[in-house]
């Protein structure tokens, strides 16, 4: 089913992003151990979607970037939060099969799973082969 963005999406009435605190809204885990990423400054500064060939940064969501548009069945929203170096480290010599967890009492739980091997560990991301 298609997703389709409110022509004037305004998230700012809803999101204050001075006084927001992410762990209101749930946590993240990979592996079942949770990530500290609740510095609210970190997780915008270092959030990125990209979508259509178009880059969106956590800001220029929450002003209305997406607005209009539509998220069909089969298109892809890559998302990218770069993570702290202390939480990279748990994944150093971690080859193998993973789970991130999104949980959370505002949205269903989201599990991702996905595997990190040779060809996909410290790899430079080049939005240009989306």
């Amino acid at each position: 089913m298609p997703f389709s963005v409110p022509e004037t999406l305004d998230l700012s009435e809803y999101i204050d992003l001075e006084t927001m605190d992410l762990s209101e809204y749930g946590r993240v885990l990979i592996d079942g151990e949770p990530l500290e990423m609740y510095d609210l400054q970190y997780f915008i500064d270092n959030t990125v979607a990209y979508f259509q060939g178009e880059k969106y940064t956590f800001k220029t969501i929450i002003g209305g970037a997406l607005g209009g548009k539509t998220i069909a069945v089969g298109d892809k929203l890559h998302i990218l939060l770069k993570l702290k170096e202390s939480e990279i480290n748990q994944f150093k010599d971690a080859k193998g099969k993973h789970d991130l967890t999104i949980e959370s009492d505002k949205i269903p739980n989201v599990v991702i799973k996905f595997e990190l091997h040779d060809k996909n560990m410290n790899i430079k991301f080049d939005p240009t082969k989306l």
